[in-house]
């Protein structure tokens, strides 16, 4: 069982959303207000796991995850 599933097992009533791929990015989760919680990611985990799965400089990985995963796609409210 990953993090990602002991975190959305603590809320079943929610869907919680999770980033594939990135478990070991995992560093907590949020209950923010008027929203489902949230689990929460670290970037710096992030770039570095792009860095090194996918051999990408740091400048690179920092513009694949800016346009991938919050300026590319629609972020909605459930956006990990």
């Amino acid at each position: 069982m990953s993090r990602a599933d002991d975190i959305a097992d603590l809320f079943p009533d929610d869907d919680i959303r999770q980033m594939d791929g990135y478990d070991d990015c995992i560093i907590g989760y949020t209950e923010p207000l008027n929203a489902a919680p949230m689990i929460c990611y670290s970037v710096d985990k992030i770039l570095a796991q792009l860095r090194e799965s996918d051999g990408m400089e740091y400048l690179e990985a920092q513009e694949w995850f800016d346009f991938n995963m919050t300026h590319g796609p629609v972020v909605l409210v459930y956006t990990p």
